[in-house]
């Protein structure tokens, strides 16, 4: 009767190039260790669908003059599978590694290191690969240009479209099930495509608020397999106000008095003005100017008391505008001795 017991399996990403079939592999150790050679290094499972759990079965010789035990148990991945029929190994005998890649959530290129070892440091590991191209039943692709996040005005809003691929497309029914984002409306929607139809989502985006947001569309898919997709997207909302830079910094202790720090506002609106600008410290002294650049104000700060400078480390700008969607802008200003 046959024993089956797991053995040690290092999983890692491979390079594909990695994963060509070579005759055989022999391992061993650098100071005359016993070798576990292997009739081939690496196995192509080609090209299977998402679900598949394809199997393979390496056949690992003891190549040294003494029995040995591969007995270490350490998967690092949860979906390749690692099983040694037999770990005990006398000289010169065989014994069957049988691995198995469960695909399912794993589409895509697949490359994976098998390291097969012994507790007894004189055996040296053994190294086996595995490599598959997994069809997926179904996955979100987005084009090429929609990969990264988007940015966009306050008040604006962005339509993108991404689409449905995969071996169950035709047999799937699809409807958007979540959004996790208010401001983001999703609805499916079909293109004809030759005698095919292409299924993708439509993501309208509105800019309601100034930042950077995330968003999550779950889509129902009908297909026991895989019943959900999730699509995860992010994008910024700019305001029409360019703020430079974003915060000041004064040094202490240097001989000559503090020079002047400068804060530019850029706009995109015509008629922009800066109306006011007030510092919380009487450290510091603040004046609004018009620069010679469109659009453009300039609120400029300098050291109004030079000995009470040491005695702050932070201090704060209020800057009044005339844009309604950014009224105020803050700006920090922080207090350090100087370098040496």
């Amino acid at each position: 009767m046959r024993l089956a017991l797991p053995v040690l399996a290092l999983l890692a990403l491979a390079p594909c190039g990695a994963c060509s079939r070579a005759p055989s592999t022999t391992s061993g150790a650098q100071d005359g260790g016993t070798m576990v050679s292997s009739s081939e290094s690496s196995h192509d499972f080609g090209t299977v669908t998402e679900g598949d759990n394809p199997k393979h079965t390496f056949v690992l010789t003891n190549a040294g003059p003494n029995t040995i035990v591969l007995d270490r148990v350490q998967p690092a991945s949860s979906y390749v599978k690692a099983e040694l029929r037999s770990p005990q190994i006398p000289s010169g005998k065989k014994a069957e590694l049988d691995v198995t890649l469960q695909t399912l959530g794993h589409p895509g290129d697949q490359d994976k290191l098998i390291t097969v070892g012994s507790s007894d440091p004189s055996v040296a590991p053994t190294k086996l690969r595995v490599h598959a191209k997994v069809e997926p039943l179904l996955a979100i692709q987005e084009e090429e240009e929609d990969e990264e996040s988007e940015d966009m005005l306050l008040g604006a809003s962005a339509t993108r479209e991404v689409w449905i691929t995969g071996k169950k497309v035709d047999e799937a029914h699809f409807a958007i099930d979540k959004v996790t984002n208010p401001d983001v409306s999703a609805e499916m929607f079909t293109k004809p495509e030759g005698d095919a139809v292409r299924h993708g989502i439509r993501l309208i985006v509105r800019g309601k608020a100034l930042g950077h947001f995330h968003c999550g569309v779950h889509v129902r898919t009908g297909i026991d397999a895989k019943p959900m997709l999730k699509h995860y997207f992010e994008w910024s909302v700019e305001g029409n106000l360019k703020v430079s830079p974003i915060s000041l910094h004064f040094e202490t202790g240097g001989a000559a008095a503090p020079e002047e720090r400068v804060v530019e506002l850029k706009s995109r609106l015509d008629g922009f003005e800066v109306k006011a600008a007030k510092c919380d410290s009487a450290v510091f002294k603040v004046t609004v100017h018009r620069s010679a650049s469109p659009k453009t104000w300039e609120v400029r700060v300098r050291v109004a008391d030079p000995q009470a400078l040491a005695k702050i480390q932070v201090a704060r700008i209020e800057i009044t505008t005339n844009d309604p969607a950014q009224p105020m802008v803050v700006e920090q200003i922080t207090v350090a001795p100087k370098r040496n």
